[in-house]
């Protein structure tokens, strides 16, 4: 049997089993879109995520929603993983936000010779050249026209 639970106006699942130890307390919607509440403990408040609660996690593991559901807390949909296997099962989907709010390409022209080259990550901002033959005369054509008054 499937419980619903409502959280700041949106639906929470949970099974049935879970349902009398969750809706003992009041949930609220966290800005990640997680089901969390505030506690205290040894004089100190504490965040507790429900989907943490439900599956009892361990210090040292991650509770997943398998389905990238964040509101779906029935024990079907979560797993208890490592942190380095939630790493990597999400390392995909940060990559690509990452690229798609770059600021600066990945690849340029180089200001000297003209061929496309790949920018160091570090380095995306400042990096004029493809390499340092190009970096060389670009800073022997500075000092030139330093020189030269210019």
């Amino acid at each position: 049997m499937l419980n619903i639970i409502n959280v700041e106006g949106s639906i929470c699942l949970v099974d049935a089993e879970d349902f009398e130890r969750v809706s003992c307390h009041r949930w609220r919607l966290h800005p990640q879109g997680y089901a969390f509440r505030k506690t205290c403990r040894k004089g100190k408040t504490v965040t507790i995520l429900m989907h943490r609660f439900i599956m009892s996690a361990p210090d040292g593991m991650e509770v997943d929603h398998v389905h990238g559901l964040k509101l779906d807390n029935r024990k079907s949909q979560l797993a208890l993983i490592t942190p380095r296997d939630h790493r990597l099962k999400h390392v995909g989907a940060l990559v690509r936000h990452q690229k798609a709010t770059q600021k600066y390409p990945d690849e340029k022209p180089c200001v000297v010779c003209g061929t496309v080259f790949k920018v160091n990550p570090r380095k995306r901002k400042r990096n004029k050249c493809c390499g340092p033959v190009c970096a060389s005369a670009l800073r022997a054509e500075g000092r030139r026209k330093q020189a030269a008054g210019e």
